[in-house]
């Protein structure tokens, strides 16, 4: 069934796609504090994101939550390795990286990690 929650997840899946695999010149050009790590931030933001969203969708299919959670955790990490191998494979100014991988996972992780303590505390 797809659903309001299948569609929010969709639309940002394919928003930070299309972020990931556009030129570094396009991206250099967005107006951004100067943070150290902001790449990192924003990798870890987006799977963050990405797996809450993405977890309200299978959990409106009535899948049990610790189910859903690990589904949408192995997607997210499985969908943020595959970014980056599109990068590498796909794009001339972008490369595959490593610790974008891992802010990818430890977004997706903080977001399963919230979800659970959410639900803890709401019982």
């Amino acid at each position: 069934m797809l659903n309001r929650y299948f569609w929010a997840a969709f639309a940002w899946t394919a928003a930070i796609t299309v972020a990931c695999l556009l030129s570094a010149d396009t991206v250099d050009k967005v107006p951004l504090i100067n943070i150290p790590y902001k790449d990192k931030i924003a990798h870890f933001t987006f799977y963050f994101i990405f797996t809450l969203l993405w977890a309200k969708y299978f959990r409106s299919l009535h899948k049990d939550g610790i189910k859903a959670r690990a589904m949408v955790f192995v997607f997210a990490t499985g969908w943020g390795i595959l970014i980056e191998v599109c990068q590498m494979l796909f794009t001339a100014q972008r490369s595959a990286d490593v610790l974008d991988a891992v802010a990818n996972t430890a977004g997706s992780i903080a977001a399963i990690v919230a979800i659970w303590l959410y639900r803890r505390n709401r019982n």
